[in-house]
């Protein structure tokens, strides 16, 4: 019987909780958090290399000024201003890039 009464409770204040949030406003504040988590941590990767710049690009910012702004405004935080956040704008073309240098050190690995 307590079991079933605290779960009604906890029902009722979650129906609360979500009344007065919009889903609009728990998105906004998910991707703050994970933006935040990443440039944390690519600032933190940064510094423990001796890095000043960071470059980032690809599906997860394009198109999303709110990412980047937090992302930019992480790294700033973070570094306290020592680190530079930067964001690639045409970036389709990278991976590609990235895929043919790696063919030509492998190549040059096997001795081709």
């Amino acid at each position: 019987v307590r079991r079933l009464a605290r779960r009604r409770r906890a029902r009722l204040a979650n129906a609360r909780l979500s009344a007065a949030f919009r889903a609009e406003d728990i998105a906004l504040s998910l991707l703050r958090l994970v933006s935040n988590n990443v440039g944390q941590l690519a600032c933190l990767n940064a510094q423990r290399h001796g890095l000043g710049r960071i470059f980032f690009g690809g599906s997860f910012i394009r198109n999303h000024p709110y990412t980047v702004a937090t992302l930019a405004n992480a790294v700033k935080f973070f570094s306290k201003g020592t680190v530079e956040a930067h964001f690639l704008k045409r970036e389709g073309f990278v991976g590609a890039l990235g895929a043919l240098l790696d063919a030509d050190e492998r190549l040059l690995l096997i001795g081709g």
